[in-house]
């Protein structure tokens, strides 16, 4: 058993009921979730967080006090950002449940956005500049795309990057992938060996991901096909081969979501 399902995972009940297979798949994909909760529940449920801050607090005044010069800095610049980030986190938690008047799930929910949207630092298939052009070309896009607004959005979301990237390296797969209720259809943007779902706004190595899913291809397209293939009476994917995708998926038993 790993660090990671000793300290976040152990008291998951959900997880824990898993087999070895479930587990290591649910790791590959969703770690950033068990993550982003259980800092929640930490910060929300318990008082860890600021008898952490407390004592380094402590720690920086008996140093200041017994110490001097280069020690003092080092202490200093090593605990203080810890102390700012977790009384930064309280506030804002007292702000939202005070002021706000938000409940406890839903404020867990903004914090969990928040922590997840860490994973969109990952470069391999959109780049910092990406997300600027985006941005800069399409700001309706660039916010759901960034935020839960674009969960079961795929085919949406994957073609409006691709379109507006105008990237000959990024490609659009259609794919049918296995979750632990059921089969679905699916769309994800492929750069290179690395995958981006819009879903989880999150980066994968190719052949883990595909693996992770039990996902198995339809097609891959670049934007060129997406655009040659276009009818501007038809919707933005309608065009491409999606009544075929749609009995490729009904095949396999799984659900194309329009």
């Amino acid at each position: 058993m790993s660090l990671f399902e000793r300290i976040i995972l152990k008291d998951v009940q959900d997880f824990q009921n898993l087999t070895a297979e479930e587990k290591e798949r649910d790791l590959t994909l969703f770690k950033h979730k068990y993550v982003a909760l259980w800092i929640t529940c930490l910060f929300m449920n318990s008082m860890i967080p600021s008898a952490i801050s407390l004592v380094l607090c402590i720690i920086n005044l008996a140093i200041c006090i017994v110490c001097n010069g280069a020690i003092v800095s080092i202490v200093f610049f090593t605990t203080i950002p810890i102390v700012a980030f977790i009384t930064a986190i309280d506030m804002i938690i007292m702000y939202k449940s005070k002021f706000k008047k938000k409940t406890g799930e839903e404020i867990g929910d903004w914090f969990i956005e928040k922590i997840q949207n860490l994973w969109l630092l990952n470069q391999k298939v959109i780049s910092f500049k990406d997300w600027k052009i985006i941005k800069k070309r399409n700001k309706v896009l660039y916010d759901k795309a960034r935020s839960e607004d674009c969960n079961h959005k795929c085919y949406f979301t994957s073609y409006g990057i691709a379109n507006t990237l105008e990237n000959p390296d990024i490609k659009v797969l259609w794919i049918c992938i296995e979750t632990l209720n059921h089969k679905c259809g699916h769309s994800v943007i492929v750069r290179n060996d690395q995958i981006y779902d819009s879903n989880l706004r999150r980066t994968y190595n190719r052949e883990e991901y595909l693996k992770a899913f039990k996902a198995e291809v339809f097609k891959e397209y670049s934007i060129e096909e997406y655009m040659s293939k276009a009818n501007m009476q038809q919707t933005y994917f309608t065009f491409l081969d999606w009544e075929e995708f749609g009995e490729w998926c009904k095949v396999r038993n799984a659900v194309r979501n329009d």
